[in-house]
């Protein structure tokens, strides 16, 4: 009879077996800061983008980055599109994470302008100006 496996590991990276969630509500488990120890003195360089966030970080899903069980064991992850064990470039966790940081920051500067527009169409420092469509292509 074989043990019922709750966690796998895939590259260092520790995710529910189940769902192969980092953070995963239905197993009531966060593996996030146990991987972000992991990976610390490499993400030093990203501080200005995760110092404050960094626990806080959009969680992994080991199997939506294409994560399956290795034929040889069921101890082993391997990646479908190369077919290697915990495959260092589609399992590459400190650049997935840098990535994720620079959208985020993105959408905040877009955020922030968008939302300073705004407010300024509500006060009225700036109008909205009427375009007739089909106007600018006559």
């Amino acid at each position: 009879m074989s043990a019922k496996i709750e966690h796998i590991t895939v590259n260092r990276f520790t995710f529910c077996a189940k769902h192969g969630d980092e953070l995963c509500q239905a197993c009531c488990c966060d593996h996030r800061m146990s991987n972000n120890v992991k990976i610390e003195d490499e993400l030093k360089d990203v501080e200005e983008f995760l110092e404050t966030e960094v626990e806080e970080r959009q969680p992994l899903n080991a199997y939506g980055l294409g994560a399956v069980a290795a034929l040889h064991t069921e101890e082993s992850f391997q990646c479908e599109k190369h077919k290697t064990v915990d495959c260092s470039t589609c399992f590459d966790w400190i650049s997935i994470i840098k990535q994720e940081a620079e959208e985020v920051e993105e959408s905040g500067r877009w955020m922030s302008k968008r939302n300073s527009l705004q407010e300024k169409l509500e006060s009225g420092v700036l109008t909205a100006v009427p375009v007739e469509v089909g106007a600018a292509f006559a």
